[in-house]
């Protein structure tokens, strides 16, 4: 569910997703994750709910796949990262068992890919200067 700061289509909100909330400001861009375990994220969160696949970029740092129509999505990490970046991806739709989520883009613990494939499941990512390295 999601909650308006008031009834016009301008308003920031609030959406409740599996293990916490996101925050969106006015313009519909993700502003603030604050997640399970009391984990607070200022950085963008980005929202995946339609297409096969998403392109990372540096800059973000929770993905959340949550489409209306399930289906199996790649995630591709940044190719410049620098040491110290960090990427959770994670099925806030509940369906990895069935719609695989794939994370692709250099070595990820030693090998070419990375799937969830557990209902409600999430990797998270650090890159450590050579490779990203799960968490």
């Amino acid at each position: 569910g999601e909650i308006r700061s008031d009834a016009s289509a301008r308003a920031g909100k609030i959406i409740f997703i599996s293990g916490g909330l996101v925050v969106q400001n006015s313009l519909g861009a993700n502003a603030l994750a604050v997640l399970d375990a009391g984990v607070v994220m200022f950085q963008p969160v980005r929202i995946i709910s339609t297409g096969s696949g998403y392109a990372a970029t540096t800059n973000d740092h929770l993905i959340v796949v949550r489409k209306a129509s399930g289906s199996a999505t790649t995630i591709t990490l940044p190719s410049s990262p620098s040491a110290g970046n960090q990427i959770i991806v994670k099925d806030g739709k509940g369906d990895a068992a069935s719609n695989n989520i794939t994370i692709t883009g250099g070595t990820i613990d030693g090998a070419a890919m990375h799937v969830i494939a557990i209902n409600r499941g999430s990797a998270r990512l650090t890159f450590d200067g050579a490779e990203w390295v799960l968490m």
